[in-house]
């Protein structure tokens, strides 16, 4: 969210635009980035002139309630680049959908699909899950 005094991160229904949560207050936390299974949140965190990298730990209760476990820097350096945005990183051997690899490291489509019994397909893999409580 970006109002007069800076950017936090928060979760909004989608439907209904309203916030849901705010993760951050301080106005100064940008770029946020789901992790793959939804239970974190990498973002950039500006103090002065130095960015660097957080990462939160959220839960969702039995009601849908989100709460922040965990906020904690990966970087204290202040040596992140502001322009480059968080992103996670799963080895293609880890993934859930790993699609056979050649030994080249390149993705064999036409086998993928015959072992799987789907059509092969030029496009992206699947799309991100869903954050909690979505």
């Amino acid at each position: 969210a970006t109002d007069g005094t800076g950017r936090n991160i928060v979760l909004m229904n989608a439907r209904r635009g309203d916030v849901r949560v705010e993760l951050t207050t301080d106005g100064d936390s940008f770029a946020p980035e789901f992790s793959p299974d939804g239970d974190q949140i990498a973002y950039l965190h500006r103090d002065g002139l130095d960015i660097d990298l957080r990462v939160m730990t959220l839960d969702t209760n039995a009601q849908g309630l989100i709460t922040m476990l965990d906020d904690r820097p990966v970087t204290s350096d202040g040596g992140i680049d502001g322009i480059s945005n968080p992103s996670w990183f799963i080895p293609p051997s880890e993934r859930v959908d790993a699609t056979p690899q050649e030994p080249d490291g390149s993705e064999n489509a036409d086998q993928a699909a015959e072992a799987t019994g789907a059509a092969a397909s030029d496009g992206p893999g699947d799309a991100p899950p869903a954050p909690p409580g979505a």
